[in-house]
């Protein structure tokens, strides 16, 4: 009975501060400025000159960057379009992933079209573009305009595998930098503990992007995750750690023990003794399956995993390594489809078997050459270029006898580009400003850009791969758009619906006896079709001790919930979010 009534209590807690939420969002609409209009197909361009710079290859030791500018007119103000003013409650008004706990705190995230008045005439945000792997390159005079926008909060909760809230932990709060510079306003790194079901909260953030990270200690694993303001939702979940004790003989194949051998694992390195003999404690979770690497002088790199132990225990793994095949001299030239030469472009020659990777940039006449490389079979030779040309691989290449040399010839094609102006818009059709974006290229697999909207949702980017091109979010939710088709010397311009809004989804997890289901994993998806462009969305949370669970920040549509949870079977719920009810229950069956 105890149970029930608390039951009833949390949802109409819940029902008391969504009618407060809305009516505070409802009234914070009559600030928004009257007379806006919503943007056609025949999109403006951006509101100032823009440079962008844009790499390719993962090298930071050579970054050849390609620039290009474009002018236009003033781009519009964000529209007033009506919203659905559904919103998730502040976190601080819930015990763990979902449940409202303390009406009296109740701090409603801003909706996306409530930003507008700030951000009107807000200049466009600088496009960064990256290589993998590196920081990005920087123009001086690219601005970061957070000042012009009103202060945002991320919060959530910490839990362990099992939905019980952990309280004490640390979670560090750290921007995630764009362009290569921090922000002149919420730089450096906030921390806060969590407490009262595992809550915490970060508050007065500049909007943007930010990397979450906790620091539990030795007991657990520690958890990450980049999420955008306005999510209240931001659920971290730990694993338990546990030691292993690995030991072992390592030895030649003709059973020859090897000497000073290294042996790396996820809890440090250990050297063989005169007798190949070594020991090695693993720190992980039960979850893991870790690997062992055995790297020797004038033997081939070994990977091996040990058989599953219980915390504490030892675990046996002998390792026998091979000899190193004879060494050979691989040299060649690089060119472009007229042969004239192409220099200063990393060229890669790497085995995955031997565990093996090289790496040298051709001179200026386009030579390059490659010392000590074992003989064999099995190799990749790759280019990702910095310069205007496609990316080059060639697989199961043969390194020759070790009597001669080994001499391979690459030869680029042209890289044709585009340009992309687009605004990007919310499940209201509403623009949404201030929104990061990573841009990939799926001719161009060393390609990638980012692009960050203006206060009317806005951007445009140049020197894009011509061919087809993706959008994703770095941050949590992840949100993508797919099959955008540029042709060579295009400047396309469209919309990009992402699965963005001010409603929220919160439920309860239970079995098929009526009991809540700690612990278990909830994915809400979403899929749109428009014009051969397919955007989706994933959101993943873990619901607490009492099963309960919450998504924010959710746009209106179709959703696909799933459920999963140990010894249960998975069930999937469609659900319209807008329409149906924003409470579900979700039943796990045996």
């Amino acid at each position: 009975m105890g149970k029930q009534s608390n039951t009833v209590v949390h949802r109409g807690v819940w029902l008391t501060l969504a009618v407060a939420v809305v009516v505070a969002i409802a009234l914070a609409g009559f600030d928004r400025t009257e007379g806006q209009s919503w943007p056609t197909s025949d999109v403006p361009g951006p509101s100032n000159q823009q440079e962008i710079e844009g790499t390719q290859g993962g090298s930071s030791l050579h970054q050849a960057a390609v620039k290009t500018t474009f002018d236009g007119p003033g781009a519009e103000p964000l529209p007033s379009g009506e919203k659905n003013n559904e919103a998730w409650p502040g976190a601080s008004s819930r015990t763990g992933a979902g449940r409202p706990s303390d009406p009296g705190h109740n701090p409603a995230p801003s909706a996306p079209g409530s930003r507008t008045a700030a951000r009107d005439n807000a200049s466009l945000r600088q496009n960064e573009t990256s290589a993998p792997g590196d920081p990005g390159t920087v123009d001086d005079e690219g601005t970061d305009d957070d000042e012009e926008m009103p202060p945002e909060a991320i919060a959530g909760s910490v839990l362990d595998q099992e939905g019980v809230a952990l309280d004490g932990i640390q979670v560090m709060l750290t921007r995630v930098r764009l362009f290569g510079k921090s922000s002149s306003r919420g730089g450096g790194t906030q921390s806060s503990t969590t407490s009262g079901g595992g809550f915490f909260e970060f508050s007065d953030l500049p909007p943007g992007e930010y990397r979450l990270t906790t620091k539990a200690g030795k007991d657990y694993r520690d958890a990450s995750s980049v999420v955008r303001t306005g999510i209240f939702s931001a659920n971290l979940v730990l694993s338990k750690t546990q030691e292993v004790i690995v030991f072992g003989i390592v030895s030649a194949t003709e059973g020859k023990p090897i000497g000073g051998a290294r042996v790396t694992g996820s809890g440090g390195q250990s050297v063989t003794r005169s007798d190949g003999s070594y020991e090695l404690t693993l720190r992980g979770t039960a979850a893991d399956h870790p690997t062992l690497r055995f790297d020797a002088q004038d033997y081939q790199t070994a990977f091996l995993s040990p058989p599953p132990a219980r915390s504490g225990a030892k675990s046996r793994l002998d390792a026998v390594l091979t000899p190193e095949d004879l060494p050979v001299r691989v040299t060649g030239w690089m060119t472009d489809l007229e042969r004239t030469p192409v220099g200063g472009e990393l060229v890669r020659l790497s085995s995955g078997g031997r565990n093996k990777h090289f790496g040298t940039r051709a001179d200026a006449a386009g030579y390059f050459t490659f010392e000590s490389v074992p003989s064999g079979g099995g190799y990749r030779l790759s280019v990702l270029p910095e310069g205007p040309y496609l990316p080059y691989e060639r697989s199961g290449l043969a390194i020759g006898d070790p009597a001669g040399t080994t001499i391979l010839e690459i030869a680029l094609e042209p890289q044709p580009f585009a340009s992309l102006e687009a605004f990007v818009i919310d499940g209201n059709r509403a623009p949404i400003p201030g929104f990061a974006m990573e841009l990939r290229s799926a001719e161009n697999s060393g390609w990638t850009g980012r692009v960050v909207t203006d206060g009317s949702g806005f951007f445009t980017l140049g020197r894009i791969p011509a061919g087809e091109v993706y959008f994703k979010t770095r941050s949590q939710p992840e949100l993508s758009a797919s099959g955008i088709q540029l042709r060579a010397g295009e400047r396309r311009r469209m919309q990009i619906s992402v699965d963005w809004g001010d409603h929220a989804l919160i439920g309860q997890v239970l079995d098929d006896r009526g009991a809540p289901v700690a612990g278990s994993r909830l994915e809400l998806t979403w899929q749109m079709d428009q014009g051969g462009v397919t955007s989706r969305s994933r959101r993943l949370v873990t619901s607490d001790a009492e099963g309960w669970f919450g998504f924010d920040r959710v746009g209106p549509g179709v959703h696909r919930l799933a459920a999963a949870a140990s010894g249960l079977r998975t069930a999937q719920i469609q659900h319209e979010v807008g329409f149906d009810p924003p409470e579900i229950h979700v039943q796990l069956s045996r």
